[in-house]
């Protein structure tokens, strides 16, 4: 790889997983399965987000976290080869690809569906943080809700 993060062949390929050539080495099966393996946790781990399995969801998280890792040590060893000309079949390097991009994908979207659960959470938790749960509570009548008013009775 150069100083501009490329792997010298002009692609913009960081990983180097562009130099597929005609005899085509096959990529490691397990590092297909791996990305195959992670995309499935994802679809998991969305699963449970939507409906709301703690359980399954605290359950899947070390399991994911350890495919990431191990993917990504895979793919920094892909990226180290040298640049010898040599590369993979087309159908596995694309098949890859695929994976990695649906990988990105549904994580972005699990990401941004824990991050509106959460404001949702936060703004149902402000409700409890007013002058009524304070020490020494004030007390205000609250406005008219669908025709009626909540006061404080004596």
């Amino acid at each position: 790889m150069n100083q501009h993060g490329t792997n010298g062949t002009g692609t913009g390929d960081p990983l180097g997983l562009n130099g597929a050539n005609a005899k085509g080495d096959f990529l490691p099966d397990d590092l297909l399965d791996t990305a195959r393996s992670l995309l499935d946790a994802l679809e998991e781990e969305e699963r449970c987000l939507k409906e709301r399995d703690h359980d399954g969801l605290l359950h899947l998280v070390p399991t994911k976290e350890s495919l990431a890792r191990s993917l990504a040590a895979r793919l920094r060893t892909l990226s180290g080869r040298p640049s010898d000309g040599r590369g993979f079949d087309r159908a596995s390097l694309q098949e890859l690809k695929e994976i990695l991009r649906r990988i990105e994908a549904r994580n972005e979207r699990n990401r941004r569906f824990i991050q509106e659960s959460l404001a949702i959470y936060q703004g149902i938790l402000g409700l409890f943080e007013n002058e009524l749960y304070a020490p020494s509570p004030q007390v205000r009548a609250f406005p008219a809700i669908r025709g009626s008013s909540i006061h404080r009775e004596a």
